[in-house]
């Protein structure tokens, strides 16, 4: 793909052609040198010294190039390989100038190739207001095809499809993406998984952008229990998603738990506080004190709890083999757990196989 003329940058030819010609030069005086000295024309001292030199003109580009806005890696990697191989080490980056320079003509810049695999969108409000109302009169033509999820996609589609359904996942990220994230990234196309790499380090730099403004934000408003609970909710769904490597989500549940605590001490009766900190709690597989945390919440809550949050005190009574506990838990509850697909049918099952279980402990004693 050619390079677009706005972007060829002719101010940097100059400095390329003087990496060239003084390359060259070296080249030509290491060549000499080695002559001389095989013919005696020149003592080793001396042609040592002109050696050094003769490097020393290409390590002074250097700073030319730095105060020019150029690249100064190549007088420096010429320094190196002059310092070490002499002619070979010149002319080997003689050679590489010349590459250089004919490859950069037909090079895409990293920008442009950065927006093709991953194209920035920012849609304006009312663009989105209009989607929303295009999208909500084509409901009745579209409500009787299920929709297809990504992870299917992924997995049984074409590269444009993945390719969209990749950056519709990025645009709209949410932590139920990350599993299909996480298997983009052994896809054997391997478009898809460079565009899936730039999609994830896109979702980090949003999310650490994010994370700065609540931070300075809170550090303004340390008693402000609205930007307290958005940066516990914001560290803890991010650390829920598993995109980063495990010493930072480490380190995110950390700082969501810092902040569930101290949301806490704001608002003890506050009940949805201690199922988020509970929640964080058996991610992080610390059982023991997760159960006495949703224990702390059914203390505190005065009305009916959802079945939904029960599940996650079971399975601390599971973890911590508090079965008793656990069979009358379920056979006490076990009405009000809901028949949909809020709960994956494997653990409606477990769940099914436990209150059987406590009824049938219960007949077998009477």
């Amino acid at each position: 793909m050619s390079r677009p003329r706005d972007l060829k940058h002719p101010a940097r030819r100059p400095c390329l052609l003087l990496k060239a010609v003084i390359t060259a030069a070296v080249l030509l005086l290491e060549g000499w040198m080695i002559w001389s000295l095989e013919q005696g024309g020149v003592r080793a001292p001396a042609a040592l010294a002109m050696h050094v030199l003769a490097a020393s003109l290409l390590l002074a580009m250097a700073p030319i190039c730095r105060r020019r806005g150029k690249d100064a890696r190549l007088p420096l990697l010429a320094f190196l390989m002059v310092l070490f191989l002499g002619p070979v080490g010149a002319g080997g980056m003689l050679l590489a100038n010349a590459m250089y320079a004919w490859y950069r003509r037909r090079a895409t810049p990293f920008e442009i190739w950065y927006k093709e695999i991953l194209p920035e969108q920012i849609t304006p409000p009312e663009e989105r207001l209009i989607e929303r109302l295009h999208a909500w009169a084509e409901e009745t033509e579209l409500q009787n095809h299920e929709p297809v999820p990504f992870a299917d996609i992924l997995a049984l589609g074409s590269r444009a499809e993945k390719q969209n359904a990749i950056a519709l996942m990025a645009r709209n990220f949410h932590p139920a993406f990350a599993p299909a994230f996480r298997g983009a990234l052994n896809d054997p196309d391997n478009a898809v998984r460079v565009q899936t790499a730039s999609a994830i380090t896109r979702i980090e730099e949003e999310f650490l952008a994010r994370a700065l403004v609540l931070e300075r934000d809170y550090e303004r408003r340390p008693d402000d229990v609205e930007v307290l609970k958005q940066l516990a909710q914001h560290y803890d769904e991010h650390a829920s998603a598993g995109l980063s490597d495990p010493d930072t989500v480490l380190e995110y549940r950390e700082r969501a738990e810092i902040a569930y605590r101290r949301l806490h001490e704001l608002r003890p009766e506050d009940v949805e506080v201690l199922w988020a900190l509970g929640r964080l709690l058996v991610r992080s597989g610390r059982m023991g004190e997760a159960a006495d945390v949703f224990e702390e919440a059914l203390k505190v809550s005065h009305s009916e709890v959802d079945p939904l949050q029960r599940v996650w005190y079971w399975e601390c009574l599971y973890a911590q083999r508090r079965f008793g506990e656990l069979r009358a838990e379920v056979r006490n509850h076990y009405s009000r757990i809901p028949r949909n697909a809020d709960i994956p049918p494997a653990l409606l099952d477990t769940i099914d196989l436990w209150a059987i279980g406590g009824f049938q402990a219960e007949v077998a004693a009477t």
